[in-house]
This record gives C-alpha cells, sequence and structure tokens, in this order.
C-alpha cells in the first residue's frame, strides 16, 4: 500500500511540474522551438506530395456506358507509362432476353502479342454481370477491350457498362 501511495505522489508531482512549466514559458520560448520543426513549400526545394517508394504510381479507374448495342469498350494505354489492371466489371441489362448466354472477353494487345481473357457472367435479374480480380499488365501503346462471346447487336433495350481500376507505372 505504501508503494501505490509513493507512485501515485510521484507521478502528481511530475504531472504538476509538467503543467507549471508550460504556463510559465513564455511565448517567445514556445515561437523558438516550433520555428525548429516549420516546412517550407517552395518551389526550389518542394514537399513532396506523391508515393515516395514509387513515384511513378498512377491511380486508374475508368468507366465507360452504352445504350447502342453490345459492349465494345477500348481502353489505350498512354506513351511513357504501363497499366497494371486490377479489376474489371461488366453489367449488360436486357429488357427482353435476360437468359442470354455469352461470356465476356477481355483483349489485351501488347504490341504483337494480343491475350484474350474469357470470363462466364453471372445472370441476375435481366442483366449479365461480371466483377473480376485480375493482375494483367499492358505495355504503353497497347490497349485493352471487352466485348461478348456471341453478337448481341438487335437485342432491344440493351445497355452495357463496364470499369477498369489499377493503375499506371512510369516507364523508365
Amino acid at each position: 500500500m505504501q508503494i501505490v501511495r509513493r507512485l501515485l505522489v510521484a507521478v502528481g508531482a511530475i504531472a504538476l511540474a509538467a503543467t507549471v512549466l508550460t504556463l510559465a514559458t513564455p511565448k517567445s520560448v514556445h515561437a523558438l522551438i516550433a520555428t525548429l520543426v516549420q516546412v517550407s513549400n517552395t518551389s526550389a526545394n518542394p514537399v513532396p506530395t506523391v508515393a515516395t517508394d514509387n513515384p511513378g504510381l498512377q491511380p486508374l479507374g475508368n468507366f465507360q456506358f452504352t445504350t447502342a448495342g453490345p459492349p465494345n469498350f477500348t481502353l489505350p494505354v498512354p506513351a511513357g507509362k504501363t497499366l497494371v489492371l486490377e479489376e474489371f466489371g461488366v453489367d449488360c441489362a436486357f429488357l427482353t432476353d435476360p437468359l442470354v448466354q455469352t461470356s465476356i472477353i477481355l483483349y489485351v494487345q501488347n504490341s504483337s502479342i494480343a491475350t484474350v481473357y474469357t470470363f462466364v457472367p453471372e445472370v441476375l435479374g435481366g442483366h449479365i454481370i461480371v466483377t473480376q480480380p485480375v493482375h494483367i499488365y499492358a505495355d504503353a501503346g497497347s490497349y485493352l477491350q471487352i466485348g461478348t462471346g456471341i453478337n448481341l447487336t438487335g437485342y432491344p433495350g440493351l445497355s452495357c457498362s463496364a470499369s477498369f481500376s489499377g493503375h499506371y507505372v512510369n516507364v523508365p
């Protein structure tokens, strides 16, 4: 019991001393200490505002929509960048025949190499839907394109949307 009492007295004394010193310290001392930790953001010495571990990393979010027929969405990769696609999604709504059996195709054209990824969509209440996590690289100058496994031209009331998410990386 005696030890706890002495400990509480010591902690209280330290807290009281810290409070008194804080209140008794002049504002000039506070100002002097504050100048020691100031950050100046000038054009000659800018403060970094990008990821310092990878400054070339730039997020990508792209959404496309059409009511003019089947999906034919294209996403070009700009010069000087590599696209890392991390997820894509497609949602096609049918007013007349919601049980259309088709596949969703993601086509990636890298320079002279074409890669085709085929996905089987879920059929949910008049929609065919694919939401897929992926890890696909596309070089500068290439493009990604989304389509369907069958020709859906002529389906009245067809509307489709597609989304791409990932990031660009600067090419050294």
